[in-house]
């Protein structure tokens, strides 16, 4: 299995999913199946560091992640 997250919070102050990631309210969620991840346009932001945490904490069988910078 694979994911690909693109980020595009251009314009905007805050993610609309902060308060989604929240790893406290996955403590019963494993990504059992995810192998490798890509995210692409990715600044920094406190969210999209969450989502990063979140699916390394998560994926127990994660063998790649690749996170590709926003292009300025």
């Amino acid at each position: 299995m694979k994911i690909s997250v693109i980020m595009d919070w251009e314009g905007s102050d805050a993610s609309p999913v902060s308060d989604f990631l929240n790893v406290q309210y996955y403590s019963d969620v494993l990504l059992n199946q995810l192998q490798e991840v890509r995210l692409e346009s990715i600044s920094g932001t406190v969210s999209e560091m969450t989502l990063i945490m979140l699916l390394l904490e998560k994926s127990p069988k994660l063998k790649r992640m690749v996170i590709d910078p926003v292009q300025e």
